[in-house]
Formats: structure tokens, sequence, C-alpha cells
């Protein structure tokens, strides 16, 4: 990790951890999906990936997004994408049904739907290793 602590959406100090085993099991009956985000909230690749999302939750898997580049802007206020995002995500980082995740080096990450965390390169990481299933999202 950086040396500067991490904050979510909101400026707060926060850490995003990846999915601890527990978590990563569920209730033992769903997956846990990754996705790795680097498109646009327009792309067609990145509307696929929400519906992606939708779908795993509703038929109960844990679903992981970290995004990057240009997915950063997917969970922004103001931005189209950012009401599916704040959908998944809850008001908290754990209140959704999806654990949103975004770069923060990047610096659009200051305009994030609330629940939304930052993170970095070693959170994409850990997640790439719990998870069952990952995607990469690119153009």
């Amino acid at each position: 990790m950086s040396d500067q602590t991490p904050t979510d959406a909101a400026g707060e100090p926060h850490t995003a951890a990846a999915p601890t085993a527990t978590e990563a099991a569920g209730a033992g009956t769903g997956r846990t999906i990754v996705l790795a985000l680097g498109t646009a909230p327009k792309h067609g690749a990145t509307v696929a990936a929400l519906r992606l999302a939708h779908e795993a939750v509703q038929r109960g898997h844990q679903v992981w997004v970290y995004a990057y580049g240009d997915g950063v802007r997917v969970g922004a206020e103001g931005c189209p994408t950012g009401a599916y995002v704040r959908e998944f995500v809850g008001e908290g980082p754990d209140d959704g049904p999806v654990r949103w995740i975004v770069d923060g080096s990047d610096p659009r990450t200051s305009t994030q739907v609330p629940g939304v965390q930052r993170g970095d390169g070693s959170d994409l990481w850990r997640l790439i290793r719990a998870g069952d299933v990952v995607l990469g999202v690119t153009a």
C-alpha cells in the first residue's frame, strides 16, 4: 500500500480490505466474482459488467469490483452509472451486495458515490487471489 492512508469517497480514512476466507466462502452457496473494471461508463463492456454483477448477486454470488483507469468514472456522482453503483454498494462499504473499490491513485476518485472504497494495486492483487472467478473488463 502507499504511504498515505486511503480514504473513502467522503474523505474518511479507510483501507479497502479484500474478502476474508469466511467472506469469500459466503453462505457456502455462491462464488466470489471479481471484476477488474477499466472501461468508461458508456462503454458496452461496462454495461455488460454491470448486468453481470446484478445477475451474479441475484443468484447468490458475492461480487467485488476494482475500478481503475476510465473505470473509476463509473461510480462517480453525477455520472449516469453512478446511480447503479449506489444501489450495488449501499451507503457504506458493507451495506450493499457488491463491494466497489476504486484505484485511489487516480485523481478522479474524489467524486465517488457513498459506499465506494479507495484502494490501490495491492487490493486488486488480494482480490484476484481471493476470487473464484476473476474477469478483466477492458476495451
